[in-house]
């Protein structure tokens, strides 16, 4: 591999690392509002989600990304949907 080719590499790595930390981000901010606005505690959404408290600080806190079975109990218990509480758009009719 040649310099060019492991620069190219090296900023396709970064690319990566940044859009998954802004995703991250907006997903901790996503979580907050949602929780905030229904007045619940941290400790209380995770009773609600059934999930373990600290691994929902930790999530608030941007410091690891959910897995989908985690989103989900969180969604269902803030009464949102996922894509809501991740900041993607729904898939409108005819989207496939």
């Amino acid at each position: 591999m040649d310099h060019s080719e492991l620069c190219h590499a090296d900023a396709k790595q970064k690319a990566l690392i940044y859009g998954n930390t802004n995703a991250t981000i907006f997903f901790v901010i996503r979580l907050k509002h949602y929780r905030e606005r229904q007045g619940l505690a941290l400790r209380a959404l995770a009773k609600m989600a059934k999930i373990h408290y600290v691994s929902l600080v930790r999530l608030e806190g941007g410091q690891f990304d959910p897995r989908l079975s985690t989103l989900r109990k969180l969604a269902k218990a803030l009464g949102v949907g996922i894509c809501d509480l991740i900041g993607k758009p729904r898939p409108g009719k005819g989207v496939k």
